[in-house]
């Protein structure tokens, strides 16, 4: 008597037999398929997975949005009625520079009592005109102050950094001169350790990059550019001269030089022209 092991043998062997070479090779070829099928879902489940961590749209702390500015006035200092001004710069803008010397502790003063709320907008356009390290220091000095932003020491940063500018257009930021600046911004500890990666990995180059972008397509092509509830501080045409009357522009909502009941006499600055693309 045939065990049931040697039946199914058996009818194995005689199905083989009659089956033609090429269905056979189709049912093999059927499974092959349907394995490396499997294989490849489970590979792109695994890469997905993978770039879960990716930066893509990724923006730092105090950011409006994915290529929003960085809002840098506290929330509980603002004042009912606070204008909001945006400033569009680069960090290797020399124009820039000289403005966050003169200009910058008004900005700085107004918005931290909540007379302003402050928003950076870090565009790196000017990098795309240089070469050598110029032609990267751009994105790379704003990508360190995005991730300062995150350690709660943007303002500190940036104004550390516009300090380290170097004398020549387009030599741009060795990454000691970034380090640096991060000293000089208080950043310690862990939250150092946490910087230093965030440039090592340039976390927030894409974002960088969505903010020049942005602000292009709302025809900010030059920097540094101000806008007060929306409107382009001129300094031409409403012949700003003096840091007073940059104060007033920009508590006005760009309309006027002057405030209400404002005593007379004014602070001297200096107002150099902007950058532009060129």
């Amino acid at each position: 008597m045939t065990s049931g092991k040697q039946a199914r043998a058996e009818r194995a062997a005689k199905i083989e037999a009659v089956t033609p070479k090429e269905s056979r090779t189709k049912l093999i070829a059927g499974i092959l398929v349907a394995i490396l099928a499997v294989a490849g879902i489970g590979w792109a489940i695994a890469m997905g997975v993978q770039s879960s961590g990716s930066t893509a749209g990724k923006a730092p702390a105090g950011a409006t949005g994915e290529s929003g500015g960085i809002v840098v006035t506290p929330a509980s200092a603002l004042k009912q009625g606070a204008p909001t001004v945006d400033v569009y710069e680069d960090f290797q803008c020399p124009a820039c520079q000289q403005q966050h010397t003169t200009l910058g502790p008004v900005l700085t003063q107004l918005s931290q009592s909540g007379q302003i709320k402050l928003v950076y907008h870090m565009k790196n356009f000017l990098e795309k005109q240089l070469t050598g390290l110029g032609a990267t220091s751009s994105t790379a000095a704003a990508n360190a102050a995005a991730c300062a932003a995150d350690a709660g020491t943007f303002l500190p940063y940036h104004s550390a950094l516009f300090d380290l500018q170097p004398a020549r257009e387009g030599d741009g930021y060795p990454d000691a001169a970034l380090a640096k600046a991060a000293a000089t911004a208080g950043i310690t500890g862990a939250a150092l350790t946490t910087w230093n990666q965030c440039v090592k990995d340039g976390t927030y180059k894409g974002y960088v990059q969505r903010v020049d972008e942005a602000s292009a397509k709302a025809g900010i092509n030059g920097t540094p550019t101000y806008l007060s509830n929306g409107t382009k501080i001129d300094f031409e045409k409403l012949k700003i001269s003096t840091v007073d009357q940059f104060r007033a522009a920009l508590l006005t909502g760009g309309t006027s030089t002057t405030l209400p009941g404002a005593a007379p006499g004014a602070t001297p600055g200096t107002t150099p022209s902007a950058s532009t693309a060129k």
